[in-house]
């Protein structure tokens, strides 16, 4: 077994797409218990997003606000697994009928972390919505403990999905 670590930064690039044995751990963790709700160890691409999603999904009884950091497939994901086919009003012309349309549910709360750097230092920290409307998440938030979203925990009733 090889095991590798990040180069320090030290102004020249590092090929991290193409680094032998790069593998992430997902968690989902509810912030008040620290509960470890669940976990995939994989690469950080789209069906290692689904993986991981599908299974905290599975487990969950209503949909929470999620968090993440803005890595793209968490939204992706989440409207494959909250959505409604809607049909499309026929045309009345020949051939096939439109596909049904994808309408993300409109409960899915979805935000995610956006930190700005100064060299290392993070100098400024934002919230972007990524599913749902800015007044729901900010309700779910103002009903929370900490009243804030980190991409390193959840913040009930949140979930993240955290890259360690």
């Amino acid at each position: 077994m090889n095991i590798y670590k990040k180069k320090k930064n030290s102004g020249s690039s590092y090929d991290l797409k193409n680094h032998y044995g790069r593998k992430w751990i997902w968690t989902a963790i509810d912030a008040p218990t620290r509960l470890l709700i669940t976990f995939w160890i994989g690469g950080r691409e789209l069906d290692d997003a689904r993986q991981m999603l599908k299974d905290l999904t599975d487990r969950l009884i209503e949909k929470l606000l999620f968090a993440s950091d803005e890595l793209p497939h968490y939204k992706t994901v989440l409207g494959e697994l909250f959505h409604k086919l809607v049909p499309q009003a026929p045309t009345g012309k020949p051939g096939r009928p439109k596909n049904p349309e994808r309408v993300i549910d409109a409960d899915l709360d979805y935000t995610t972390v956006h930190k700005t750097r100064q060299d290392i230092k993070v100098i400024k920290v934002e919230r972007k919505v990524g599913h749902g409307s800015d007044r729901s998440i900010l309700a779910r938030l103002a009903n929370s403990p900490s009243h804030t979203i980190t991409n390193e925990f959840i913040n009930y009733p949140t979930y993240d999905i955290a890259m360690v």
